[in-house]
């Protein structure tokens, strides 16, 4: 394999781009972008096509310095809870506008930490879209997980809720590197985490 100068991935990387996880990308999101284009949205989609699902959870114990996401320290769990009815709301809202039973083939939780919301709240808002949606055979139910911030018997729970696919945060275990970035995750922290989910169903993504 060639060797590649620094500068010349510079050159081919270091364009100012959108979040590869934005869709629609940030420049579509404008004034004259409102409820009622998105709700024209929605409606526009074919009752054929599938769905995915996806629920931000915009809360954290506290802020790494390079995140991007949108995300805030929130640590009450009032607030948390009352967090995971709006999104129950919000799930109401969609179907009234796509219909119900719609076929879902992905469910993403993604954050922010996404492992904030309370046992009750994940159990309230899964069982809201198993009876507002078909969720297919197979399909892929997936949450990004903190391994700083993992309650008790989370991983359990996930395994419970049907859920296929755990995505686990783990910047760099340098410590030179976590204190650059302001996520300070011990190899044990990252271990623990890892190996709550031994046994359970999951795939894992680092």
């Amino acid at each position: 394999m060639s060797a590649v100068s620094s500068s010349d991935l510079i050159t081919r990387y270091g364009g100012n781009l959108p979040r590869y996880t934005s869709y629609p990308t940030a420049a579509s999101f404008t004034e004259a972008v409102g409820s009622a284009q998105a709700e024209a949205w929605l409606k526009a989609v074919p009752e054929e096509q599938q769905l995915s699902l996806y629920f931000h959870v915009p809360f954290c114990d506290e802020l790494c310095r390079f995140c991007g996401c949108n995300t805030s320290v929130m640590r009450r769990d009032d607030g948390r809870a009352a967090y995971g009815d709006l999104l129950r709301e919000e799930l109401r809202r969609v179907v009234a506008l796509v219909g119900t039973q719609r076929l879902v083939r992905h469910v993403q939780f993604g954050g922010g930490t996404p492992s904030t919301l309370p046992a009750t709240a994940l159990r309230q808002i899964m069982r809201s879209v198993r009876g507002m949606f078909h969720v297919e055979h197979g399909a892929e139910l997936s949450m990004e997980l903190d391994p700083r911030h993992v309650p008790e018997g989370y991983p359990a729970l996930l395994g419970e809720l049907g859920f296929t696919r755990i995505s686990v945060g783990v910047q760099d275990l340098n410590e030179q590197v976590q204190e650059a970035c302001g996520r300070h995750q011990s190899f044990e922290q990252t271990q623990a985490c890892l190996s709550a989910m031994r046994g359970l169903v999951f795939l894992v993504s680092i």
